[in-house]
């Protein structure tokens, strides 16, 4: 039984990290927001179930790191 699924439904399967920002809010913020990505991903790789994910397009920077916590993937090549 499938008991989590993430897809994304774009060009690109992506977290869509606005760098612009992480640039302009400093150094706290930045360091705020890698931790909580950081636990993001951990909680995604430790998840006591089985975790899904789908996706169409190309798999880049934290949408990567997303795709290679979880436990299946499906991707097509569109």
């Amino acid at each position: 039984m499938l008991e989590s699924l993430l897809s994304r439904v774009a060009a690109v399967f992506s977290r869509r990290v606005d760098l612009k920002r992480l640039v302009a809010c400093g150094l706290e913020y930045t360091r705020e927001f890698i931790s909580a990505l950081v636990d993001a991903f951990a909680q995604m790789f430790f998840f006591p179930r089985s975790l899904v994910a789908t996706c169409n397009g190309h798999g880049i920077a934290g949408g990567a790191v997303m795709l290679c916590a979880v436990d299946v993937r499906y991707a097509t090549k569109n």
